[in-house]
């Protein structure tokens, strides 16, 4: 998988995890606490998945070392060349 792919799943994935999670606030809110577990623990297991994804594929082509934490680079900090 390409960098660029990974780093887009990862963001779809993280995105999702935080829209899960403020269902579970909301519900907690209103009282629909049947739900709120499976949620939360459907946000938990969508979080691991993604930082899964951004350590396994979030690497250089290159020289296949990490590209760190900024997701919108198009350069590797380490060798200097585009990511692909």
């Amino acid at each position: 998988m390409s960098p660029k792919k990974a780093r887009t799943i990862h963001l779809i994935l993280y995105v999702t995890a935080f829209v899960l999670m403020l269902l579970v606030y909301i519900m907690q809110k209103s009282d629909m606490y049947t739900f709120i577990l499976p949620l939360a623990f459907g946000a938990g297991i969508i979080l691991i998945g993604s930082s899964i994804i951004e350590m396994a594929f979030w690497r250089c082509k290159h020289c296949g070392r990490y590209l760190g934490r900024q997701k919108f680079i198009e350069y590797c900090p380490h060798c200097g060349m585009p990511i692909e």
